[in-house]
Order: C-alpha cells, then structure tokens, then sequence
C-alpha cells in the first residue's frame, strides 16, 4: 500500500548557517540557497512545496542536477566522515548534500550544520524509511540518491551514477556496489566475499511459489553471484539514484519498514509497475561494517523482521525463512532425543548440512588452502538462524500493529 507523505509532523528545516538577507547564497558543498529575510522566512517565489511535509526547501535557476540524502542517526563525526567524501565527488557542481536526522537527540545535526551542509530534523525517531521520505520531500531535484552515515563513497560515484543514467535513460533506478571497507580478519573477509549489500537479483521476480524459491536459494548458495552492470530488481538503500517523481508516484518509502525491507518493498512496487532498475558495479560506496559477530547477527535480524514485514504486505511472497537452521535444528533435536548409532548419525548430519547446502565454503578452502575458511558455513548458518529469529520476533511484537496501520 503506498504511503501518505502527506501526514505527520512536521520535519524541520535548518538549512546550513548563513548571514542575513540578499541574492542566492552559494554553499559549500556547491549547491544554492535563497538567504533567508529579516524575519528568518524564504522568499516564497523562490520556494518549491515539498511533497508531504509542509517545509519549504530553496529551488532556483541553476540549481544542481541531484540531491544527495545522507539519512543519519546519531551518526556524529562518522557522518562528517562521510559528507567530506560526497564534498570531494568529481560533479560536485552538479550536487546538493541534504542531510535527514532522524532524531538523534545528540549533536549530529548541529555538527552537520557547523560544517556548511544543510539539515532536515526529525524531532523524534521515525526509523530509516521516514528519513527516506523526508529526503525525497525536501529534494528540489528530480533525481535524489541515498547514501548513509557508515559509508565511503568513491570520488566519481555520483558520476558513474549519472553515466549509467545516460547509458539507461528508460531506467527509473541506478545504484552500485556497497562493499566492506575492512576486508582483513576473519570477519572483514566473510564481508567481502558474503557482500551483503549487493543487490536481489532480476531473477527474484521470476516466481513466488516455495519450490522456485528454494531451488533458487540453493543455487545461489553454491554459485558466485553475478557479476557486471545489468538489471536487478532490488538495489541497496546505501547506494541508489531514484527517479523522484516516479517514487513519489509510488507513494515513497513504507514507512511501517523502520529498517529492513523498505528497499526491497519500494522496488517491489516499482517492478509490479514494469519499471527499470539498473545495477552499475563502477558506482562505488564503501561500507563501514562492525567487524563483530554480534553486529553481524543484529543486522541479520533485522533483515529477518523486513522479510516477514515484506511477506504481511504482500501475502503473494512465498516466506522467506531459511532452511538450513531450521534442518540442523531438527537434526540436534533428533540427536538429544536419540541414542548409540542413532544419535551420533543425527550429529554427523548436523555438521554436514551446512558444508552441504553451503559448497562453496568448502571448495575455495581446498582451492587456496586456508582452512579459516571451514568455519564461514557455520557462520552463514548463524547469520541465516538470526533471520529467521528476526521473522518470529515479528510475528510475536508486530504483526498485529503493522497490518492494521
């Protein structure tokens, strides 16, 4: 169901300090802005109504080709980190930089705004798909991309971004890779060769039923993932160019997607709308990863709680639950229940499920002779096991309140 932008409270616009009144201001970061009258107030026929929020963003001859939207929460430094990247992109001129705070109640949105860029505030937490539609409202552009606060873009994203545009002017999508910055250790390498940012591929939308999913899953269990620009039906949120009016069209972000699945629900949408969503490997943003099995797990949680979020919305979905910790699982409880040859045969399938379903692991571990890498099926299982936690969290604490809103 597409959402209202129209409702809510309303964000507020504190744009990047600046002196008194007069002509178009230039910023920093290479975008304008209208400098306010004496009583603070736009001039209002240099004003463009946002689409929802009732704030006013400056829209003037010669602004830039596409806003940038860092959303952040309590971000602080780490957010700055990430906006001096955007002020280094080789278009800078043809960029605006809007950061979304989504109430962080700490010092983030005044740290941004010391700093020359603009701000939209949350003035309580709404979750990561409300920043998004708060973005979109307060863009005075027609094409917005999203990055966030724990990511490195590469000084020519936003160019390879526009390239690909060109290359793919049908498209109403672009984005490009998110990888792990830290690649060493034991963590930052199953980061790099999991990429958990890459994109769902086209293929996801082939089928629904139960039997194509998990034929499906178990071919992208063994197999490498595609490589190469092409089209995709779902991009990360860390990095995407969207075709705002078409967003808007759909009615944004799902907003009751606080984190996980908002992405995948809007794309979802469009691709039911026979849109085109492009996938360019050169468009480039680092990602920040906490290199802990802890933060591995919270995060796939979280994505769990998105799926069955995306399953109550669209009943068609088949669930997606993961079928690995629910055999193993079956197999330790076999196990405890059995005894002599029989329990030890329950065990021995237990540890051999996840070498089985996850091939790959134990092929690339002969072929370069690490055996660190004979750990990484049992650590896919973990994150798979923390997924489908994450669906019955939903199922117990949300399922009720998300359907009926």
């Amino acid at each position: 169901m597409p959402v209202d932008l129209t409702g809510g409270p309303e964000p507020i616009w504190r744009p990047a300090t600046s002196a008194g009144e007069g002509p178009l201001e230039t910023l920093s970061h290479g975008g304008t802005r209208r400098q306010p009258a004496a009583d603070g107030s736009p001039d209002a026929s240099e004003t463009e109504p946002t689409a929802g929020t009732g704030s006013t963003v400056e829209v003037a001859a010669g602004d830039p080709t596409v806003t940038v939207i860092v959303c952040t929460y309590r971000g602080g430094r780490d957010t700055l980190t990430t906006l001096e990247m955007l002020r280094g992109q080789t278009v800078a001129d043809r960029m605006r930089i809007l950061v979304v705070d989504d109430g962080s109640g700490d010092r983030t949105a005044q740290l941004c705004r010391d700093a020359g860029y603009d701000v939209v505030e949350h003035e309580v937490n709404k979750g990561l798909a409300a920043a998004r539609n708060t973005g979109l409202a307060a863009a005075g552009t027609d094409l917005v991309a999203f990055t966030d606060d724990d990511c490195e873009p590469e000084p020519t994203w936003i160019e390879d971004l526009l390239a690909a545009r060109e290359r793919h002017p049908d498209a109403v999508a672009w984005g490009g890779a998110a990888p792990a910055v830290e690649t060493t250790g034991f963590l930052g390498r199953y980061h790099l060769e999991t990429d958990p940012l890459s994109p769902l591929e086209r293929d996801l939308a082939a089928g629904d039923s139960l039997l194509y999913r998990f034929g499906r899953y178990l071919r992208r269990a063994a197999a490498p993932a595609p490589t190469g620009e092409r089209d995709v039906f779902s991009l990360a949120g860390a990095n995407m160019m969207l075709d705002r009016r078409t967003v808007l069209r759909q009615g944004g972000f799902d907003e009751r997607f606080r984190f996980g699945g908002e992405e995948e629900d809007l794309f979802r949408r469009l691709s039911l709308a026979g849109e085109r969503v492009v996938f360019t490997p050169a468009a480039r943003v680092g990602h920040r990863f906490e290199n802990t099995v802890a933060d591995l797990l919270r995060r796939s949680r979280a994505y769990g709680r998105g799926n069955a979020r995306m399953r109550a919305k669209h009943p068609e979905i088949t669930p997606t639950v993961y079928p690995a910790p629910v055999l193993v699982t079956g197999l330790l409880a076999l196990a405890a229940a059995a005894s002599g040859p029989s329990r030890a045969v329950a065990l021995a399938g237990a540890v051999a499920v996840p070498n089985l379903l996850f091939s790959r692991w134990l092929r690339q571990a002969v072929a370069e002779r690490s055996p660190a890498l004979l750990a990484y099926p049992y650590l896919q299982l973990l994150q798979e096991a923390a997924s489908d936690l994450g669906w019955m969290d939903y199922y117990r604490h949300e399922h009720r309140r998300f359907t009926r809103s």
